[in-house]
This record gives C-alpha cells, sequence and structure tokens, in this order.
C-alpha cells in the first residue's frame, strides 16, 4: 500500500473514531468510483471520501509579507474548503450503503468557532453523491494533538 493510501486510511480510521467507532475497517476503494476507504458493520458498508485543506507555505509568507489580518486568513480558509469539497461533489462514488465526504482541515491556527462558521457556509449542489459531509479539524490541547468533527452536510 503506497504512503497516500495509508495516510487515506488513517485519516478515515480518525473520522470513523469520532463519528461511530461501531464500524470495522473492510478494505481500501478501488480508485474507481469508490470512496477511498470502506467499513463494514452487520450487512451495511460505510464509504469515506479524504480530502484535505491546508494552507501553502506561499501563503503564509504572502500574509506575513502584506499584514494580511488573521480574519482574512479565517475566510481564506474556508474558501480553501469550499474549493476541495467542490471537487470532491462533482464525482459520482458508488459501491457503499452511505458514502460520506470527510475533509480534513490542516491548520492548528484556525479555532472551533472558524471551523463551526466554515462548515455552515459550504455552498453545495442540489445533486451530489454524499449522504454527508464533515470537516475533520486537527486540533491540539495541551500539547497533545487531536481531532473534532463539524458537520457540513446534511444541515
Amino acid at each position: 500500500m503506497s504512503q497516500d493510501r495509508r495516510f487515506e486510511k488513517y485519516m478515515a480510521e480518525q473520522f470513523i473514531k469520532r463519528y461511530d467507532s461501531s464500524w470495522s475497517y473492510l478494505r481500501m476503494g478501488n480508485d474507481t468510483g469508490e470512496p477511498d476507504v470502506i467499513f463494514a458493520r452487520a450487512d451495511k458498508t460505510l464509504g469515506v471520501e479524504i480530502t484535505t485543506a491546508f494552507y501553502e507555505d506561499t501563503y503564509r509568507e504572502k500574509t506575513s509579507a502584506t499584514g494580511q489580518s488573521y480574519a482574512a486568513a479565517e475566510d481564506l480558509m474556508c474558501d480553501i474548503i469550499h474549493s476541495r469539497v467542490e471537487v470532491k461533489v462533482a464525482k459520482n462514488y458508488t459501491g457503499t450503503d452511505t458514502t460520506i465526504l470527510c475533509v480534513r482541515v490542516n491548520d492548528p491556527e484556525t479555532d472551533d468557532i472558524s471551523m463551526q462558521l466554515c462548515s455552515t457556509h459550504v455552498k453545495l449542489p442540489k445533486q451530489h453523491s454524499f449522504d454527508e459531509i464533515y470537516l475533520l479539524h486537527k486540533i491540539y490541547k495541551n500539547g497533545n494533538k487531536d481531532y473534532e468533527l463539524f458537520k457540513v452536510f446534511p444541515r
């Protein structure tokens, strides 16, 4: 399994721990229409498609150089999240009973309030193949890394 696929599996497992830990890892998706990682429970399957929203180092450098405000940086993160969701909802995923999009947000400077606001402002088309969409935000508590879920869809 490639490093990218191991990372998708790891992130999907982090998501499942916070979503509903009664699901068990079944297998990786086939990359031809199935979600990245497939879980099972009884006679049901759940597919989790993983994508990541993050600032690039060049943006941080540009922000420091131009003196943009912290609020503008948070707005940009919401735009990045929206663009990642937009790419994924344009695709059709099949092969599981339930399909979830999990957007991993890799920005420790964005706080929970900003994530909550972002989760309510993501624009979605009327038709897409996801049953649910979540943000999985990396947070740091007392020096330890953890993740928190924010529901985007359904609202």
